[in-house]
Formats: C-alpha cells, sequence, structure tokens
C-alpha cells in the first residue's frame, strides 16, 4: 500500500530539507552575521515551504523559491541590524591564505583589505549585497540568479555591474571624504 498524500508531502519536504537547508543556513549566515538568526531564518524558509501550495516545476524552480523567501526574511531582519558578510568559514579561509604569505605585512594588509571589503558589502543596499554574495561567495550562475530574482539574465548581468561599481566607489580610498553609498551618483 503506498504513502498517503500528507505522508509523500512530509517525505518530499524532509528531502527538500536534506538537500538545501546547508545552503540555505550559509548564505543567510553571510546576509545577516549571525548564525542564531542565520538558523531561525532557515527553519522559517521550510516551515513556509510546508504551509505554501506553491507547485515547483523543476528542482531550480524550488531552489529559486527557497532563496527568495531566505533572502526576503533576511532583509525584513536586517532592518533591525547591519549584516557581516564573511562566516566562521570564509574568515577562516581568509586567515589561512593569510598565514601561507611568506610576509608578515602581506598578511595583516590582507587581514585589512578584508575589513575593508566587509565593510563596504554591509553599506551596499540590500538587493546588490544579496545579489553579489549569491554570485561571487556562493558561486550560483547567472542563470540561477535570474531564476531567484525573477529577471532576465541580461538585467542580472547589469544588477551585478552596478553593484560591482558601488562596491569599487566604496572601496575607493577618499581623502576626508563621507560619502555614503546614498550619495554615490547611479
Amino acid at each position: 500500500m503506498g504513502l498517503s498524500p500528507d505522508a509523500q508531502r512530509r517525505a518530499w519536504i524532509e528531502s527538500c530539507f536534506a538537500e538545501h537547508a546547508a545552503g540555505l543556513y550559509v548564505y543567510l549566515s553571510r546576509l545577516t552575521g549571525d548564525d542564531g538568526d542565520a538558523e531561525s531564518l532557515t527553519q522559517e524558509c521550510f516551515l513556509r515551504l510546508c504551509a505554501s501550495k506553491a507547485e515547483f516545476p523543476h528542482p531550480g524552480a524550488l531552489r529559486a523559491w527557497l532563496y527568495r523567501v531566505a533572502r526576503n526574511l533576511a532583509f525584513d531582519r536586517s532592518k533591525r541590524r547591519r549584516p557581516h558578510l564573511l562566516d566562521a568559514e570564509g574568515q577562516k579561509r581568509i586567515h589561512e591564505q593569510a598565514d601561507s604569505q611568506a610576509c608578515p605585512s602581506t598578511a595583516l594588509e590582507l587581514g585589512e583589505d578584508v575589513q575593508r571589503l566587509r565593510a563596504a558589502l554591509a553599506d551596499l543596499p540590500e538587493l546588490y549585497r544579496s545579489t553579489l554574495v549569491l554570485r561571487f561567495l556562493d558561486e550560483w550562475s547567472y542563470e540561477d540568479l535570474a531564476d531567484l530574482e525573477q529577471v532576465s539574465v541580461s538585467a542580472l548581468r547589469t544588477r551585478i555591474h552596478k553593484g560591482l561599481r558601488l562596491l569599487r566607489e566604496l572601496l575607493e580610498p577618499r581623502p576626508s571624504s563621507s560619502r555614503t553609498i546614498d550619495q554615490a551618483p547611479r
């Protein structure tokens, strides 16, 4: 005798959790800068999946839906506090790379660069920050990101280009300038 529809749905949700929870957690940890928030938001994503009546024609659609929910939950949470984008694993990799450098001053400079990058990423508008994190830290393809953002690949490439330009502007040394991203030319 086969499984009931409720049991089939429960098994499907469990398999979705097994496949996507770790990736969602890392993504949310990078966006929120807080492991506890990342854990609770990951759980919230799956609670929303349980409550959803959405149907997913292919696995990519489910992944895009989960990350869209995760991003929106993180954006709502970030209205209360600023994110720290590099999780403990990312910081460890950077420090290991710095430790492998022959010159201590190079390692120090790399650490300072990481701090500047973290601060600049945190100052980016949320939409650009999320897109850049998924593209460059989580290595999502343009097609998968376009599906997530519900835009064309061309529009996504434009968004990434603009996000990188804004990030570059934030990272450029400016003598005694306190210009913020809101004041940056568009």
